[in-house]
């Protein structure tokens, strides 16, 4: 990610986006493995916000993935650079790294899509003052999901429309995807040469883990790549090599993807 509108102001450096919004329904993650770091960071928060936090970046994805923040601030890692992309990848708002590095390490936050980085010791009321004049675009596209990056999205002969949920195969068949195909293939795209568990396939599709067995949620994710399979005529094409199964694991898809 290229570095915008790149600014120094005293120890913050930052990127223009519109402003955040202070209302009381505000929802903070704070990636810290440290409680004294949530209490010194709650005086500089707007009164009532939501806080929740997380100890490391894993976490704090396992956290995006169930609910949407307005903003994130990290406060953890020994690459916070390294953890504010990891953490850009999933989120669409405010993103605030505070670091104890330098001005280099300050850049490479930026760079890797920090909205605001400050540098300690940490200033409750410079950051107060910097979560208000934070200025937000329109959402960030992630490029994790299908659905917001791209109108089409072809591979290996296939072309995916995102928008009406089809895809043409590679004989020319227009083929309409049913939504719980589309969010299987969705989640597939998401990872290309990657093996995904089914755990994984389940904490993406948004399935609650409750009570069912392990057993049950093996069969469904098994049963959703069979009916993808199927929907996708990947053996009439001669492409059952796309999806790949690894036995008692998960899934991985082979295909090189072009998004346009």
């Amino acid at each position: 990610m290229s570095v915008r509108a790149l600014a120094v102001r005293d120890n913050t450096f930052s990127r223009t986006r519109s402003p955040l919004t202070t209302e009381s329904a505000l929802r903070v993650l704070i990636v810290s493995c440290s409680k004294n770091t949530i209490k010194l960071l709650k005086p500089a928060l707007p009164a009532g916000a939501g806080i929740t936090q997380a100890g490391s970046s894993s976490a704090a994805l396992k956290e995006l993935r169930a609910t949407a923040f307005d903003a994130v601030i990290v406060s953890a890692g020994r690459d916070r650079a390294e953890v504010c992309n990891s953490i850009r990848a999933a989120h669409r708002g405010a993103l605030v790294c505070i670091t104890a590095g330098n001005r280099d390490s300050a850049r490479a936050a930026i760079a890797a899509g920090a909205d605001e980085v400050v540098l300690e010791p940490l200033d409750p009321v410079d950051l107060s003052v910097r979560l208000r004049v934070l200025e937000r675009q329109p959402p960030v596209r992630l490029p994790r999901s299908v659905n917001a990056p791209a109108d089409s999205i072809r591979f290996a002969g296939f072309e995916l429309h995102v928008a009406a949920h089809t895809i043409m195969t590679p004989s020319g068949k227009l083929v309409v995807l049913k939504r719980a195909d589309f969010d299987t293939l969705d989640v597939l795209l998401s990872l290309p040469g990657r093996l995904i568990t089914r755990e994984q396939f389940l904490a993406r599709l948004g399935h609650a883990q409750g009570r069912a067995s392990e057993d049950t949620f093996d069969r469904t994710i098994d049963m959703r790549i069979a009916r993808l399979r199927r929907a996708l005529m990947l053996a009439d094409e001669g492409r059952s090599d796309l999806i790949v199964t690894h036995r008692d694991v998960g899934y991985m898809f082979t295909g090189k993807i072009e998004r346009v």
